[in-house]
């Protein structure tokens, strides 16, 4: 028993070592930044009518529409790039256009990089 409870702690531990910044987000950690707070509530507080009775209603009904709207962009940008990854994964073709814009990017970038002022 001793044994296995080692082993569950040491697994806890490297999976805590290795830990992502997806990870903390989905964990709660950016939704208890006070930064973070502190920045929807100066923002989300600007769209409140001073006139409003209830202006706690209006600020939860704004705040569930922009989680709401967000959910819903970002879902579709997931499955959209799920689904271009498929494409581009299963021919050679859409691996050499990816290379070749990667390239051609660069190439932009750098010959506006030479020529700024």
């Amino acid at each position: 028993v001793a044994n296995g409870f080692r082993n569950v702690v040491k697994c806890l531990a490297d999976a805590k070592r290795q830990s992502t910044d997806r990870s903390r987000a989905c964990s709660g950690d950016l939704l208890l930044n006070p930064k973070v707070a502190l920045f929807f509530l100066a923002f989300i507080l600007q769209f409140v009518s001073k006139e409003c009775e209830n202006k706690f209603l209006s600020f939860l009904i704004l705040g569930i529409v922009f989680a709401f709207a967000g959910l819903i962009i970002c879902t579709v940008i997931a499955v959209t790039a799920a689904r271009l990854s498929d494409r581009f994964r299963g021919s050679s073709r859409g691996g050499l256009f990816l290379t070749k814009l990667g390239g051609l990017l660069f190439t932009y970038l750098g010959i506006r990089l030479a020529f700024s002022e």
